[in-house]
């Protein structure tokens, strides 16, 4: 239900009038890779050029992707986005893929399974809720992302760690923390 700005104006043209003659620099530079033939020929940017023509329209129905992100989090489900073009998987959640620029990635449900990249301590008074772990994760599908070991003891998460996605949802928000992976 989305009201049209001005007529038949397209996206980049809305953009040109509201911010000037920055936007118009601006665009014209997100033009002139697109204009060498390896960046021409790439898959999904003919749906990009296609995306900065069409008629530009307001809505507020259909949340972003952040927001499908944070609740499915909420709902206590963890996702990841896949292209379909290049087959990537993409983490935290965009509009566009970053390999190959391809629109709207989908969101899938990863397996869970990651090694421990890099840990670090989180020194805090006992009243403050005492020390932490922050770990960057890298899961199985290729993806890194920052948060932390739970259910083990602080000095006992190391690089190299097996461990397992779950989300935890306090106060109606989702975390995404993990787990030890108990050998089969």
């Amino acid at each position: 239900m989305g009201a049209q700005l001005g007529g038949e104006r397209t996206a980049r043209q809305f953009v040109i009038a509201e911010a000037g003659v920055w936007a118009h620099g601006f665009l014209a530079s997100l033009r002139a890779p697109f204009r060498k033939r390896e960046w021409r020929d790439r898959p999904g940017l003919g749906r990009l050029r296609a995306t900065l023509n069409r008629p530009h329209t307001m809505s507020t129905s259909s949340p972003g992707i952040q927001a499908r992100h944070q609740q499915a989090l909420d709902e206590g489900r963890f996702l990841i986005q896949r292209c379909g073009s290049c087959a990537k998987h993409i983490y935290f959640p965009r509009e566009l893929c970053p390999h190959c620029g391809a629109l709207a990635p989908a969101l899938v449900a990863p397996s869970g399974l990651g090694t421990v990249h890099a840990v670090t301590t989180i020194k805090r008074k006992p009243e403050a809720g005492g020390d932490y772990n922050v770990c960057l994760v890298d899961l199985d599908e290729g993806v890194r992302l920052m948060s932390r070991v739970e259910g083990i003891a602080l000095a006992d998460v190391k690089v190299g760690l097996r461990v397992r996605a779950r989300v935890a949802v306090t106060e109606g928000k989702g975390l995404v923390v993990f787990d030890v992976e108990q050998a089969a």
